[in-house]
């Protein structure tokens, strides 16, 4: 696909100009995908959410099942909260949408 044609659907997308020059520029200085130079780009709230992710799992698995369910859902819970105050789980979800448009293309 044309880096032109890939720009605007990004842009479309709800990635800022800048942003789009510095990934096309990323990509090309490393010779890489596009996709892959979104995926160092956003990095960040990847390995946060698996950390947060990864916390509650181990935390919760050495007081047995029950617990783990409970804690399990607890922070669902308030994930769906932070859903709605943070826009750190709204550029997570919107970097995600992204990834998943890189991949296809």
């Amino acid at each position: 696909m044309n880096i032109i044609k890939i720009k605007t659907e990004l842009i479309y997308r709800g990635m800022k100009e800048e942003d789009c020059d510095f990934l096309i520029k990323l990509a090309k200085k490393k010779k890489i995908s596009i996709g892959r130079a979104f995926f160092i780009y956003a990095r960040k709230y990847y390995a946060w959410s698996s950390a947060l992710l990864l916390a509650v799992i181990f935390s919760s698995l050495h007081d047995g099942f029950a617990f783990f369910v409970g804690n399990l859902f607890f922070c669902l819970a308030i994930a769906m909260i932070s859903l709605l105050f943070s826009p750190f789980v709204k550029v997570l979800l919107w970097s995600i949408k992204i990834q998943v448009f890189l991949i296809r293309k």
